[in-house]
């Protein structure tokens, strides 16, 4: 589990403090895939970066698996960062180095031998899917094949856990969602723990289970994605439903479902969180002798397509729209 208790960063200089992060507490459990959102300035890669010791707080505790970061020798931490792979939205490649060669750095780096070095390099190639792009340079590749370079590298010692900072924001659509897609897979397979920074409310809800959101270094509201994006409560975590509503060609739906077949309606929820789309339970709309619900559904076509699927699985008979 990674911990933050009662978090703050300040940086100073000659005319004034700026404070990136503000008294946060924050509990991201093992395994999970955690969204930190926010808009720019927000002060969420701070708090990332404190994860790993790249950033130390200025007061408060942040733990990693039960050791505290900020008090490890630098012996300790060098180990400890060997566990933790990092994304980054630019890269970070070797230039004058192969694909092979990027993804066998920091297997150079921790001495590891030869043999099991270019085995554990070949797995990392085949698990991204860049065996035949082994022998190009950077330069030849794609955003979306930098990144996967990216993802292999930071696995390559075996992390528990993998920051990723603006990951997919430099990706187009298409590109962001292989990467997900990939990244998701990783944390299903090998149980690594993710947390993702991102100012796209489409990321988190594509891929985390919980999140929190950040604005002016303090997190302002937190919780499943399902709760935050159905029902955001701080103005600012609206202001990102909203603008990720707006940020796509959207359309506007009503759905009515019958309520005797809603007996796993927390299933049912759990499949359309899968979906970029804004659900909203309509008022005034349940009657005892007529068992139906209605709620408006927001998003891309595609995705109320496939939301009306689910429910057409759910309740073959009951759908109207």
């Amino acid at each position: 589990m990674i911990q933050f208790h009662h978090v703050s960063k300040r940086y100073e200089d000659k005319q004034k403090s700026t404070i990136a992060v503000d008294r946060v507490s924050l509990a991201i459990p093992e395994g999970t895939i955690y969204g930190i959102i926010g808009f720019s300035g927000a002060g969420k890669s701070t708090l990332l970066r404190m994860i790993n010791g790249l950033e130390k707080p200025s007061e408060g505790q942040v733990f990693v698996a039960d050791q505290e970061i900020s008090q490890l020798a630098d012996t300790q931490l060098r180990s400890r960062r060997q566990k933790m792979g990092m994304i980054f939205q630019h890269f970070h490649l070797l230039w004058s180095r192969t694909v092979r060669e990027n993804i066998a750095f920091p297997l150079e780096i921790a001495d590891v031998d030869p043999a099991t070095l270019n085995k554990k390099v070949d797995y990392l190639l085949e698990r991204v899917g860049l065996t035949e792009k082994a022998d190009d340079y950077p330069s030849q590749l794609s955003g979306g094949q930098k990144q996967r370079v990216g993802i292999a590298r930071a696995l390559a010692n075996d992390p528990s856990v993998l920051l990723c900072d603006e990951a997919t924001s430099a990706l187009d659509p298409e590109t962001t969602r292989s990467i997900l897609k990939l990244l998701q897979e990783i944390n299903q397979e090998l149980g690594i723990t993710l947390v993702i920074v991102t100012h796209e409310m489409s990321v988190v809800q594509s891929i985390c289970r919980q999140m929190s959101v950040m604005d002016h270094g303090k997190v302002i509201e937190e919780g499943t994605v399902e709760e935050l994006f159905s029902n955001p409560k701080h103005p600012i975590t609206k202001r990102l439903v909203t603008n990720e509503l707006k940020s796509v060609d959207h359309v506007e739906e009503v759905l009515s479902i019958h309520l005797y077949d809603l007996r796993n309606w927390n299933s049912i929820q759990q499949l359309i969180s899968r979906h970029p789309v804004h659900l909203q339970i309509l008022p005034g709309n349940l009657n005892v002798h007529q068992p139906v619900i209605s709620f408006r559904v927001q998003g891309k076509s595609e995705d109320i397509t496939a939301v009306k699927s689910i429910l057409q699985s759910a309740n073959e008979e009951g759908l109207s729209c």
